[in-house]
């Protein structure tokens, strides 16, 4: 597949306009064989580089049985090769490959070949004859992250999500069908996860927690507050404010009463997840060694096994 691209790139460029139903654009600046980059197997973790497959599979089925390294390939072959692309395809042939490749450890060249969308929230994208925007809704998320990561300006991420947070609002507010505006709103509740998991990885914590709070306490139901006020708690544990993490594990429940235990109220997996982090965040590794142990053949074997290994390391058991 590498020498497919190799002798696409030979090629001269391509000026064709796509169009469908609703608008006419020359989009072939994002066909160029020089928006993609060859994938280096180095980083790319053992079991995606030689994942099985039969010949011939296509390309959405590659995608969706987690042959992202061939599925990656496959997408930029097919944008470089093939001339009778709709821009419905196009769109989605890039989703395929950005998404593929965040998902084998090539998010740096995801971000590099992102930025050919230019500037996503440009009118250029938006239809001719309904003024909504061309691009797919899970490109334009996608490609705020990577394009923000890639140029190293997270507040530009979240400048971003708020964009397409800001278009979201108008598309229910126009919207008379129900199961439009709720698709939307479902939309608008991602897009506020999004932005509080980008203010977490900038470091600034204060400032996720606080979003995560204003999202927990607008929760439209009792079972999405029980999981924003555990993410909160968790935020609160990292923080080292423990008494704020427990009462944030109370809030997660409507029907609380004094005297339970603080970690009664989330769901099972993640009460479970919480008990031995609370003992650890109190100082108490003895008895967060034992709820650990109890850990290590669960789904959350692999974070139990590391969080073991500290608690035993501050007990003593450094052979162990």
């Amino acid at each position: 597949m590498d020498d497919e691209l190799a002798f696409a790139n030979q090629r001269h460029s391509r000026n064709i306009s796509y169009s469908n139903r609703t608008t006419t654009k020359d989009i072939s600046f994002l066909l160029q064989p020089s928006n993609f980059h060859k994938i280096s197997q180095t980083d790319i973790p053992p079991p995606f580089r030689s994942t099985p497959a039969a010949p011939g599979t296509p390309l959405p089925v590659l995608h969706r049985e987690g042959h992202y390294y061939r599925a990656a390939l496959l997408a930029a072959s097919s944008l470089i090769t093939d001339s009778n692309l709709s821009p419905k395809q196009i769109f989605e042939l890039l989703y395929v490959r950005l998404a593929s490749l965040t998902l084998i450890n090539q998010t740096p060249l995801a971000g590099k070949e992102s930025l050919a969308l230019g500037d996503i929230h440009s009118p250029f994208y938006l239809s001719d004859d309904t003024g909504e925007c061309i691009l797919p809704w899970e490109l334009r998320v996608l490609a705020v992250r990577l394009q923000a990561l890639e140029v190293s300006d997270a507040k530009g991420g979240v400048q971003g999500y708020y964009d397409l947070a800001v278009y979201a609002r108008m598309r229910i507010r126009d919207s008379s069908d129900a199961e439009v505006k709720g698709l939307w709103k479902e939309r608008l509740r991602d897009l506020g996860i999004r932005v509080g998991n980008t203010l977490v990885e900038m470091g600034d914590l204060e400032a996720g927690k606080w979003h995560f709070e204003s999202l927990a306490n607008a929760a439209a139901n009792a079972e999405e507050k029980k999981r924003l006020s555990s993410w909160v708690a968790m935020l609160c544990l990292r923080m080292g404010d423990l008494e704020a993490a427990r009462a944030w594990t109370n809030s997660g429940d409507d029907d609380h009463q004094a005297g339970e235990t603080a970690t009664e109220f989330l769901p099972p997996t993640k009460n479970d997840i919480l008990n031995p982090l609370f003992a650890m965040s109190s100082g108490n590794y003895e008895n967060a060694v034992s709820e650990w142990r109890a850990h290590l053949n669960s789904p959350h074997g692999f974070l139990a096994k590391q969080n073991l290994a500290v608690c035993l390391l501050y007990t003593g058991h450094l052979p162990e």
